[in-house]
């Protein structure tokens, strides 16, 4: 392995701690500050503030139509991963190769219906 690569890969690590810290303060303090808030008193940024910190605490479930997208596109993927490992069984590439370039494939395919898709969404609502 490389120096920049354990590098990169120290730095990363470090970043993603800090972060889950600071979402992890931030939990906290929400939970410190929401039992003191007094709507009738309070100004715009502390409703904002309020408002966050209900999201934070308490997410909203996934929807079950993006679960249903969701679980079509990874099984497209594995599917794309399955053709593609078929599809290089007489080339010189391998089943590795194989697998990673249909996974590709899915993917862009799947990045172009959901462009489509997006673009249909905002033209007609």
């Amino acid at each position: 392995m490389s120096t920049s690569i354990a590098i990169a890969s120290a730095a990363n690590t470090q970043a993603l701690i800090a972060q889950q810290q600071a979402a992890e303060a931030a939990r906290i303090a929400c939970q410190a500050t929401m039992p003191g808030y007094a709507h009738q008193t309070a100004t715009v940024e502390q409703m904002h503030a309020y408002a966050q910190c209900v999201g934070r605490l308490y997410p909203e479930p996934m929807a079950t139509g993006e679960t249903v997208v969701l679980k079509v596109a990874i099984v497209l993927i594995f599917v794309g991963m399955g053709a593609g490992v078929w599809g290089s069984r007489n080339t010189g590439d391998g089943p590795i190769y194989g697998a990673f370039m249909g996974a590709v494939l899915a993917l862009i395919v799947e990045s172009v219906l959901f462009l489509i898709g997006a673009a249909l969404y905002f033209l007609f609502t």
